[in-house]
């Protein structure tokens, strides 16, 4: 698969679903459902993949750890262009038009760096996406930025990318 170009994620009230909306550098667009549980399983691999960063990891204390995924958050954001719209016109989409309802994820940290994001439907359609730490910062923080608008009740699990979440397990 090309490398990620675009994230978006929207709320959809009539749904009361997340919609995961993400552009290839091939201009490709995978579209998926994320339903509330499923986000709120998916919030802590994020976070444990987050805390695996070998900077953050070898950190000896909660508050240097939290400062190091702060300061990472910000290197993040800076690299990122929040402005530019989403790219609307995409020459394919592998997994159909359709947005793709999603119930398993993990996460691997992969050993020469960098994570491995599988997601996938209960029928076994999904996609494999090789993400960097600032995209995964990146993605971290438009779920933390949309969950106000979901009006779900229970938003405490998902704090900002540097507070603490329940331990990251697998999604099933």
């Amino acid at each position: 698969m090309s490398a990620l170009s675009q994230i978006q994620v929207s709320y959809d009230a009539s749904q009361d679903r997340l919609v995961l909306r993400v552009n290839t550098t091939a201009r490709e667009e995978f579209r998926f459902w994320l339903t509330r549980r499923f986000t709120q399983g998916l919030w802590p691999l994020l976070q444990k993949g987050l805390r695996a960063n070998p900077d953050v990891a070898q950190q000896p204390s909660t508050e240097t750890r939290k400062a190091v995924l702060d300061f990472q958050l910000e290197a993040a954001a800076e690299k990122v262009d929040m402005q530019r719209p989403f790219q609307e016109k995409a020459a394919a989409f592998p997994l159909g038009e359709e947005a793709t309802l999603l119930t398993k994820a993990q996460l691997k940290v992969k050993k020469e760096g960098g994570y491995l994001l599988s997601m996938h439907a209960a029928d076994g359609k999904g996609v494999n996406f090789n993400l960097d730490n600032n995209v995964l910062h990146m993605l971290s923080k438009i779920l933390v930025d949309i969950l106000p608008k979901t009006g779900w009740d229970n938003a405490h699990p998902w704090q900002s990318p540097t507070g603490s979440a329940p331990p990251g397990k697998k999604l099933n």
